[in-house]
Order: C-alpha cells, then structure tokens, then sequence
C-alpha cells in the first residue's frame, strides 16, 4: 500500500482522536494544578464527551464514516474496558482495611443490593402503573424487575477519585470500593439469571430459582478466580528467567487477568468476581516472584491500562447524549419514568445502606464489646451518598435492545440517571465531606497500626495462615538482605554500561543509598514500585 493511500484512509477521526486525548489531558492538568477539587475529572470526561457527540452531530463531518472513534457497545464494554478496572482494583486493593470489612462490605453487595431492587420495583412499577397519564405505554413487571436490576449497579468512581487525592479514612474507602465492585458482580450475575428466564412463564418459584444460580454462579467465579491467581503464582515461580524480563512479567499477568475473566464468562458466571479476586491473588502472592522492575512496571502498566480505560467509558457515556454511541437505538424520553427513577434511586439506597450498616455496627457491638470498631453515623450518610450510577448499568441497558420493547426508553432513562448521579452527586462529594467533618489527610501507616491492633481471632488466625503457610509456599520472595544484594548488582552493572557509553561520569550515585525497601503489607504504593528504573534516570548525570 502507498503512503498516499495510508494517509488519505482515515485522516479526519485519527486527527479528532489526537486532539480529544491532548484536551481530556489538558483538563485534568488543569484540575490538578489549581486543585479543583469540587471537579470530578469524570464529570469533565462526559462535558467533552457530549460537546464531541454534539458537534459531529450539527455539523457535516461525518467522523464515524470509516473508522467510528465514538461507538460504544456491551461487548465492547464487557470484554476490553472493564476487565482491567475491577482487575486493578483487586491489585491496588488496600487488603488490610479491605478484609477487616469484609463482612460488612458483603453484607452491603449482596443483601443490599437484593433490598435496592426490590425497594426501587416497588417505587417505580405501583406509581407507573397507577398514575393516570396519558400516552404513557404499560411496562411489564419482568421488564421493570430486569431495569432496576441494571440500575442498581453503582458505580463511584468521581467520589473514590476525589478520597484518593484528599487520603480520606481508609475504613470509609474499602467500604465504598469493596461494596461498588461487589455489587457490580452481584448485578451483573442477576442480571444475567433474568436474561435466561421465559417471562410468559413465571411463577412462584422462580425467585428460588434465580438465588439458586446466583449463588452457585458466585460460588464457581469467586474459586475460578482463586484458581487462577494460584495458577500464576506457581507459573512466575517456576519460571526464574522472567527476572530479567519485566514487560513479559507485565504480558503474562495480564493475560492471566484475560484468563480469569474469559474462563468464567464461558462457563457463564461472573467474570467480573472472578477477575476480582484474581487481582486480589496476584497482589499478594503472585507480585512477590517478579523481579522489581517487573513490580515498577506491572504497577505503572495496570494502572495505566485502567485509566484509560475508565475515561474512555466517561467519554462514552457523554457522546452517548446526543445519540452517537448507542447506534441505531434512539433516545424515547417518557418524564414520568424518569422522574420516578431518579426519586426512587436515592430513597432504595437510604433503605439498603442504613439498616445493614447498623446491623453491622451492633454485631461488632456485641462481638468486642467496644465502640472502637464501630461504623460512625457519618460514614452511614456517605456511603448512602456515594451510590451514584455509571458505566455498568449503561452497558447492561445496552443488552436490553434485544430483549425489551421499551430498550430505547429503559436506555435514556439509565443514562439520565448516570449523568445527573456524576454530575451532581460527584461534584458534592467535597462539599459533603465538609459538611459531615469527615477527616482527610488520613496517614496509611497510622491506620495500619489501628487495624494490627484491633485485630480479631479471625483475622489473626488467617494472617498467621498467610505469613507462615502460604507465602512461603507459593512465593520465593527473598529475605531483604538478598534483595538488597541482588538490586545493588543490577545497579552497579547497569552503571557501568552508562560509564562506558559516555552518558554517567565516572562517579556513580551510591545504589546502595537509592534501595527502596519493600514493605511486605503494602499494596502499590511508592515504597514498592519506588523504582530501581526510577533511580537509574537520577543517576544518569
């Protein structure tokens, strides 16, 4: 092919690629550099998003003829943009403050997410139904059960973005976070029970039914996910040619995380839980058979990959306003659904986060007989508050437009309320902080040091199972002072190749004095991927 023909192939969408990518970049510097906090760098993504779909929309450049850098679809979404989120999240997991909330944070995914839908049908189907309005069309009750489904997938990533940049107690956190990918793995297995019932055919025994293949659906993807994470622990250990090979470290997890998800999606359970946990695996035991590089570079490569592919969602999401991403589905706006959706959206999760979290402050109650470990009320309102919707539950409404007469409605409604929840609800975080005197600037360290001495039997029990059975069992992590030997040796011979090639002056940086200790309970943070490729760049003079 000649050069001309390469150019003149799609030169228009690759010069609008360029140029959303340099302003999303842009924006959020912006944000950063002036610490404009109150922003959510999501809410931004989808103002973009919507002023692209608006301006391809009223103008006469067609830049999805050839090559359609605003499609969005289910498959799409599921298969390559929200693997390697809920994987990151599993690696980056904060396991300490995660696994001392673990029951809590079940407690809110599952039955709280039972409670949000069956709350929400009941706001939604009874006014609908008994509301008088003319040219409304009738909506089933399957089809309402399958849309409060979708909807009561959260999705806080505006208000985890905004803790993240302000250290807001960690405890607060892994509630939120555990509970947000939890409960996207509870709906999307729901959600996938109810695609496989016969609506004409629906009886009593059907919610037996579906509980039935939840929880045999959870079960397999939750050990799916275990398996693998074990699977490649055992493949980095056995393969010590991969230390000096830090970006095949990178490609074989990933495609261990690939793995996970995909096997799971096969034998139709969750692929979301399973990749979850295999992040969770990796973290913990799989990270410590790679090479420092390697753990610099899986780091800096996840998060990377996750990023990008959560703004590529939001920009989504934005287009999706003025009709570009959904293709042929177009928007059926019907105020009166609407209306109730937005209503009933915070009030089933008032009913889902306030009896459960005090249900789980009165069993802590009576377990340690202690007020120290319980849940502060303030917490309650901000669990509450940041339930807001997103990306999951558009990408399931998606996959209603085969199966629903009324797809096109069910999709501008989620997407209403996706918008409204980021917008408004994401830009009040800070302000809600403020308001409830939630403390920020939290020092990990200090509140590691609370979780140690506040830990129960339980917990004790499997640390002692970690540390003294399974690392040492799955992992050739080494002893810090053959670390530090073998980190020496690589800087000193990498020094040398500097000195020889002219780049160094013959007096090299001490690589004794850039050693970064590694922690053995801290999860992606500077201490571990605080980089031998990092102290290479400083002592290259």
């Amino acid at each position: 092919m000649s050069s001309e023909s390469i150019i003149n192939t799609h030169p228009l969408p690759l010069f609008f690629l360029a140029v959303i990518i340099i302003g999303l970049i842009a924006a959020q510097q912006v944000i950063h550099h002036y610490k404009l906090s109150i922003i959510p760098e999501t809410a931004v993504i989808i103002v973009i998003g919507a002023a692209i779909g608006l301006l391809t929309r009223v103008t006469f450049l067609d830049i999805n003829q050839h090559f359609d850098i605003l499609s969005f679809d289910a498959e799409s979404f599921f298969l390559y943009l929200l693997p390697i989120i809920v994987f990151e999240g599993g690696y980056c997991l904060q396991k300490a403050f995660f696994f001392r909330n673990i029951v809590t944070i079940f407690s809110l995914a599952i039955v709280g997410t039972v409670i949000n839908i069956a709350v929400t049908v009941l706001l939604i189907y009874v006014p609908y139904h008994f509301i008088p309005i003319p040219g409304t069309e009738s909506v089933s009750f399957f089809e309402t059960l399958t849309f409060c489904t979708v909807i009561s997938a959260i999705d806080p990533v505006a208000t985890l973005a905004i803790f993240n940049s302000l250290k807001v107690d960690p405890d607060l956190h892994n509630l939120i976070f555990g509970e947000s990918v939890l409960n996207d793995a509870v709906v999307v297995v729901l959600f996938n029970a109810l695609n496989g019932i016969n609506a004409d055919s629906l009886r009593w025994f059907t919610v037996i039914e579906i509980m039935w293949s939840f929880c045999w659906k959870t079960v397999v993807s939750i050990t799916l996910g275990l398996v693998v994470g074990l699977l490649a622990t055992l493949y980095f250990r056995v393969t010590p040619m991969f230390m000096s090979r830090p970006w095949t470290e990178v490609g074989t997890l990933l495609c261990f995380a690939i793995l996970s998800y995909v096997t799971a999606e096969i034998v139709h359970c969750s692929g979301v839980m399973s990749v979850l946990f295999t992040g969770i695996i990796c973290a913990q035991y799989t990270r410590r058979n790679m090479s420092s590089d390697g753990r610099e570079a899986a780091h800096v490569t996840i998060e990377l990959l996750s990023r990008v592919s959560e703004t590529a969602i939001f920009l989504f999401l934005g287009a999706a306003i003025s009709g570009k991403a959904e293709g042929s589905v177009q928007h059926d706006f019907n105020w009166l659904f609407v209306l109730l959706t937005l209503i009933s959206a915070p009030i089933a999760r008032l009913f889902n986060v306030v009896p459960l979290l005090s249900l789980a402050n009165l069993i802590r109650l009576i377990r340690s007989r202690s007020r120290k470990k319980l849940i502060p009320a303030k917490h309650f309102m901000m669990i509450w508050y940041s339930g807001l919707r997103g990306a999951v539950c558009f990408g399931l409404v998606l996959y209603m437009t085969e199966t629903s007469a009324h797809s096109s409605m069910f999709m501008t409604t989620t997407l209403i309320l996706a918008v409204v929840t980021v917008l408004c609800t994401g830009t009040g975080t800070l302000p809600m902080l403020k308001l409830l005197r939630i403390p920020t600037n939290v020092q990990i360290e200090e509140a590691k040091k609370d979780v140690v001495a506040t830990r129960s039997k339980v917990h004790g029990a499997m640390h002692y199972l970690d540390a003294n059975v399974l690392r040492p069992l799955l992992t050739r992590d080494k002893s810090e002072t053959e670390r530090r030997k073998e980190y020496i040796a690589r800087e000193v011979h990498g020094q040398e190749e500097l000195i020889e090639s002219g780049k160094m002056t013959s007096n090299p940086i001490s690589a004794a004095s850039l050693y970064p200790v590694v922690g053995d309970d801290t999860l992606c943070d500077a201490s571990i991927v605080s980089s031998p490729a990092k102290s290479r760049r400083e002592s290259q003079v």
